[in-house]
């Protein structure tokens, strides 16, 4: 069974964003990140590990927080992959280029990996399934010397994280 949050539950609650309440205000969203929910019901069955790969397809508009319309089907896949997958847990690491100061560059990174953990959650998946790290400009794979260095240094990383220990 899909576990839905209403946006307004988590705004009360404070786990929304601001960048998550811009893009539930578009048009068409019907309160979902960049989709409906019926794609996340009609999501092929591919396995949250078939999906690591893709993680690329999640971008941002410009340098927010906002996620670009263009990564709400993958994100439809990997939240319907993870509720068919409960006990899968997922590390969201997301990485910036170098815009000249380290400490915004982490805030960005940081604000930008709990964006797409809560988009995930709106979209069924478990919060207890994500954890969202940032890690600003500190692990480039290429030069920022570029546009292109710093277009694949503005990335995320999706890995799987080690199931949670049970509390006695």
């Amino acid at each position: 069974m899909m576990r839905r949050h209403s946006f307004l539950a988590l705004v009360c609650a404070g786990l929304a964003l601001p960048a998550l309440a811009a893009s539930a205000g578009n048009p068409g969203t019907a309160g979902q990140v960049g989709g409906s929910s019926a794609r996340v019901q009609a999501a092929n069955l591919q396995t949250v590990s078939d999906l690591l790969d893709r993680a690329r397809e999640i971008r941002f508009d410009g340098t927010t927080a906002k996620i670009s319309d263009s990564a709400a089907r993958f994100l439809d896949d990997l939240a319907a992959a993870l509720t068919r997958e409960p006990t899968v847990r997922l590390e969201i690491v997301c990485h910036t280029a170098d815009n000249g100061d380290a400490k915004k560059d982490l805030a960005l990174s940081k604000r930008r990996a709990e964006t797409v953990k809560y988009a995930l959650v709106l979209k069924g998946a478990g919060t207890d399934q994500l954890v969202a790290t940032g890690r600003g400009s500190e692990d480039p794979i290429e030069p920022n010397m570029t546009r292109t260095g710093r277009m694949r240094n503005d990335r995320i990383e999706l890995h799987r994280a080690p199931a949670q220990k049970a509390t006695p």
